[in-house]
C-alpha cells in the first residue's frame, strides 16, 4: 500500500476502536513513559495534545505538572510547529484541523530547551520510521532539532508495524511505546 492507503487503513483502525479500548491501552502507554528514564531525566516535555483517536495524553500532562516539569505542546503557526508553554488546560483552542493548541500569546519554548519530544503518528516501525498524518508538519520540525533530544512515537499495539513507506524527507524516531512493547531504534 502507498502513504495514502495505509492513512485510510489505519484512520479506519483508529476509528473503530472503542473508547474503553482506547483508554486502557492509553493508560498502559502513558504508564511506560512515565516509568522511562527519557521521563525521569526531563525538566522540560514536548507533547502533542490528543485528538479523539490517538494515544491519550491528558494523565501525562497532568502528572509532568505534578512532577515540575514544563510542559510544551505544538501550536501552527505559518505553517510549521512552535513549542508553547501549556500551564492549565483553560489555555488551549481549536486550531488547524480543530486540533487544540495555546493560543497565540502562550510562551514560545526555544527547542533546544526540549528535553524529551512526544510524536504523534498513524504508525510506527520498530526502527523509528513513522507515518504521519500527511501534512509534514513534524517532518519538517524534527529536522529542526538537535539530533540528541530523545524521540518517542505514542501508538496502540496495532499500529507498530514491520514496514512503512519511507521518503528522503521523512525524520525518524528514536523509540517506541505501545501498550505491549518498548521499541527503541539505536
Amino acid at each position: 500500500m502507498n502513504k495514502t492507503q495505509l492513512r485510510e487503513w489505519f484512520r479506519a483502525k483508529l476509528a473503530a476502536q472503542s473508547a474503553t479500548e482506547r483508554e486502557q491501552a492509553s493508560r498502559v502507554i502513558i504508564g511506560r513513559l512515565l516509568a522511562s528514564e527519557e521521563y525521569a531525566r526531563a525538566g522540560t516535555i514536548f507533547t502533542y495534545v490528543t485528538t479523539p483517536q490517538e494515544v491519550d495524553t491528558r494523565g501525562l500532562i497532568e502528572q509532568a505538572w505534578r512532577d515540575g516539569k514544563q510542559v510544551a505542546v505544538p501550536r501552527l503557526e505559518d505553517d510549521r510547529i512552535v513549542a508553547k508553554c501549556l500551564t492549565a488546560w483553560e489555555e488551549l483552542q481549536p486550531g488547524l484541523f480543530s486540533i487544540p493548541e495555546p493560543g497565540g500569546n502562550a510562551t514560545a519554548i526555544d527547542t533546544s530547551n526540549l528535553d524529551l519530544i512526544l510524536v504523534p503518528g498513524l504508525a510506527f516501525t520498530c526502527d523509528g520510521a513513522r507515518l504521519g498524518h500527511g501534512r509534514g508538519h513534524f517532518d519538517r520540525w524534527l529536522a529542526t532539532l538537535p539530533p540528541s533530544t530523545p524521540t518517542v512515537g505514542l501508538a496502540f499495539a496495532f499500529q507498530l508495524v514491520d514496514e512503512l513507506p519511507h521518503e528522503p524527507h521523512d525524520i525518524c524516531i528514536q523509540k517506541v511505546l505501545t501498550n505491549s512493547y518498548s521499541a527503541r531504534n539505536d
